[in-house]
């Protein structure tokens, strides 16, 4: 059996844009719960599947500078479509960071083997919630139906033609929602903790023999632990509605040029 090399550069193609995806997608790129092996696997199944039903264009790269500047412009577009996802997660993570500080846990941070730094507590926890709530929704199922429909907008060896710098423009004002979900998650711990430091400012200035440096370490810790239980289904609640939007997010991406 004669492989055409047509196939076999359109399957190139495909793999290379699944592969840059599953570089910074959230739960494809985490080596404890896929590992390097069982994704290989999956991508160079996933482009042998696709590669019967994305649409071609009319000619395919075929000279060696042409073909690379193809395989490299696919890779450019699969991280960028995985990073807007993992801004999500990110936003998230960073609200446990808020939590962490303001709670004054942060210095009991730990070794994150995969990322390689060190992550604070209530940080870790909300990245495994949103990462436990995403597999639970379906999310791996939708990314990859979103990275399918990619295929339909901006057929494979055009995108050198189709990404433009409003593209790059794009994600970058999408690091405004980092801050956005940081804040719409943690704010509820931060006003009751505000409180606890207000009343103990208070205390300060009644009883100015009372150590409330030390008292508040002990205490500010017990009320975060009991707000977070209080919150946590919200918290799940929330984190459902901001995965939902996750095909708009990669919609919005491959759209951008066009709506020019």
């Amino acid at each position: 059996m004669i492989i055409p090399i047509d196939y076999i550069i359109v399957v190139g193609l495909i793999t290379a844009r699944i592969f840059g995806l599953f570089v910074t997608a959230p739960v494809f790129n985490n080596e404890q719960l896929m590992p390097a092996t069982v994704r290989i696997i999956m991508i160079v199944l996933l482009s042998t599947l696709i590669a019967f039903v994305v649409p071609l264009p009319n000619t395919l790269p075929a000279q060696p500078i042409s073909l690379l500047l193809a395989v490299a412009m696919e890779i450019l577009i699969g991280l960028c479509l995985g990073f807007t996802i993992q801004l999500l997660i990110i936003g998230v993570e960073l609200a446990g960071s808020i939590i962490d500080t303001q709670a004054g846990i942060s210095a009991a941070a730990m070794f994150d083997p995969l990322r390689g730094d060190q992550v604070t507590i209530i940080a870790r926890l909300y990245r495994q919630l949103i990462l436990l709530v995403f597999l639970l929704l379906n999310g791996h199922h939708i990314v990859l139906l979103a990275i399918r429909t990619t295929f339909d907008v901006m057929p494979i060896g055009m995108a050198h033609n189709m990404i433009t710098g409003n593209h790059f423009l794009h994600i970058v004002n999408l690091g405004s929602m980092i801050f956005e979900v940081g804040w719409r998650f943690s704010v509820p711990v931060i006003v009751v903790i505000f409180f606890v430091d207000f009343g103990f400012g208070m205390l300060s200035r009644i009883a100015s023999q009372v150590n409330v440096f030390q008292l508040s370490f002990q205490l500010k810790p017990m009320v975060m632990i009991v707000v977070l239980m209080l919150i946590i289904p919200y918290f799940l609640e929330d984190v459902s509605e901001l995965l939902a939007m996750i095909p708009n997010l990669m919609g919005d991406f491959i759209l951008v040029g066009q709506e020019q």
